[in-house]
């Protein structure tokens, strides 16, 4: 939530870029900002993802995690400017370009600020209930040969008492 907050902070700042701005006063500072937001809000969120999937699909959730947010990433850049009137010509018009930027910096401080909303109402923390961990399914080329397995290391199993049986690595 942090994060999203500061870098809600930042692209509100951004507003205020203009053409007689100077680099160290006013873009830096908002660069530096929103990179500390950033720096805040990716860790725990792709620890989010990754605690969300059970560890044999660590591999697919980190997978998904990543084409997520590049996708995202890139539709965002990529929708922004034409929503905002920023295409072809506009680009070289000054006046264009700075109502474009400006209104791309509220749109973003808008998107991080439902963020940050979102992240305080949804997102479970240490004193909220967490839902039971369930076994892990194992994936094979065929689905219908997935087969749940609980893993040594977790609380809730128990070894056998009987000695004559030989334990598997993966009971």
């Amino acid at each position: 939530m942090a994060g999203c907050l500061l870098c809600t902070v930042a692209s509100l700042l951004a507003v205020r870029i203009g053409p007689h701005a100077g680099y160290w006063t006013a873009v830096c500072p908002v660069a530096m900002l929103f990179g500390l937001g950033l720096a805040a809000l990716l860790p725990p969120l792709t620890a989010s993802a990754m605690n969300s999937a059970p560890d044999s699909l660590a591999g697919l959730a980190s997978g998904v995690n990543n084409a997520v947010a590049r996708v995202a990433g890139l539709l965002w850049i990529a929708a922004l400017p034409p929503i905002t009137g920023l295409t072809g010509a506009a680009y070289a018009d000054p006046v264009q370009f700075r109502f474009s930027f400006a209104q791309i910096s509220w749109i973003c401080a808008a998107a991080f600020a439902c963020a940050a909303v979102l992240a305080a109402t949804l997102i479970t923390g240490p004193g909220r209930p967490t839902p039971a961990r369930r076994p892990a399914l194992i994936q094979t080329p065929v689905p219908h040969l997935a087969c749940p397995v609980a893993f040594r290391h977790a609380p809730e199993q128990t070894r056998r008492s009987n000695s004559s049986q030989t334990s598997h690595p993966l009971e």
